[in-house]
C-alpha cells in the first residue's frame, strides 16, 4: 500500500469515527492554504493559526467563548460536530460547521447550531480574513 493511498484510508477513518458521515461531511477539497489571522462574516468569526508541532492549519473556534475547539484544516476544507441531535451530550453550544477555503482569504459553507438536544436548519456563511480588501 502506497503512503497515499495510507493516508487517505486514515482520514476516511478519522472522519467516520468523528461522525462526519451523519452531517455531509468535508466539502471537496480546494487544497487552499488559510492565511494566518482571524476570519469574520455576519454573526461569525475564527481564527486561523498554524500548529507549533505538525505545520498543519487549524481552526480556533467557540460559539460562547468560553470552550474554544481546534478544527483541522484538511485539504482547504474543515468540518466539527459537537454536541448530538437527539441523544443525551447536549451541551448549549453544540454545533455542527461545515466549509473551504475558497482564496487563501476567504471561506464559505454552512453551521446549524444546537439548542436542546437539537440542530437548527443550516445557515450559510461566508467570512473573510480581517484587514484584507478586495
Amino acid at each position: 500500500m502506497g503512503k497515499d493511498t495510507l493516508l487517505a484510508v486514515l482520514i476516511s477513518l478519522l472522519l467516520m469515527l468523528g461522525g462526519c458521515l451523519k452531517d455531509g461531511c468535508l466539502p471537496f477539497p480546494t487544497f487552499v492554504s488559510p492565511e494566518i489571522g482571524f476570519y469574520s462574516g455576519e454573526n461569525l468569526r475564527f481564527q486561523v493559526i498554524q500548529s507549533d508541532r505538525s505545520n498543519a492549519k487549524l481552526i480556533i473556534f467557540s460559539i460562547d467563548h468560553y470552550r474554544y475547539d481546534n478544527i483541522l484544516v484538511i485539504g482547504g476544507s474543515f468540518y466539527r460536530r459537537w454536541g448530538e441531535n437527539g441523544g443525551t451530550h447536549c451541551p448549549t453550544d453544540a454545533y455542527i460547521i461545515r466549509g473551504k477555503f475558497t482564496s487563501p482569504n476567504t471561506a464559505e459553507g454552512w453551521i446549524r447550531y444546537g439548542y436542546n438536544c437539537k440542530f437548527g436548519e443550516k445557515r450559510q456563511f461566508k467570512v473573510k480574513l480581517e484587514g484584507f480588501d478586495d
